[in-house]
């Protein structure tokens, strides 16, 4: 899935991958299991995301988004901002801009393309 340039309002440092990754995000404040998302591309410092709901979102709230790997223990788990938001049909999409950069084995589990 492509995201449309016109929803970025910021300029980004690193290339985006196109990945298509299963994980839970987790809203600041919130508890519980967290809500399923799909991980649609991702660089070293932000990723684009597909919420499966519909419930609102906000720019500027800080998210937890966690991708299961097959082997539990290389699971990653990863904080940011959420920088846009737009609604789809039945779901939400949206930027996120990660706290931390992530790893070249993070990326690279993230991305079938660097491997």
């Amino acid at each position: 899935m492509t995201i449309p340039a016109n929803h970025v309002s910021y300029t980004r440092k690193y290339k985006r991958y196109p990945t298509q990754r299963e994980g839970r995000y987790f809203l600041e404040g919130t508890t519980g299991d967290g809500q399923v998302c799909t991980i649609v591309n991702v660089s070293r410092k932000g990723m684009g995301i597909i919420f499966h709901t519909d419930e609102d979102m906000s720019v500027g709230t800080i998210i937890r988004v966690d991708v299961p790997i097959t082997i539990p223990s290389e699971s990653i788990s990863v904080r940011g901002i959420l920088k846009w938001v737009d609604s789809m049909d039945i779901d939400i999409i949206g930027g996120i801009e990660l706290t931390n950069e992530l790893s070249d084995l993070q990326l690279s589990r993230l991305d079938p393309s660097r491997r």
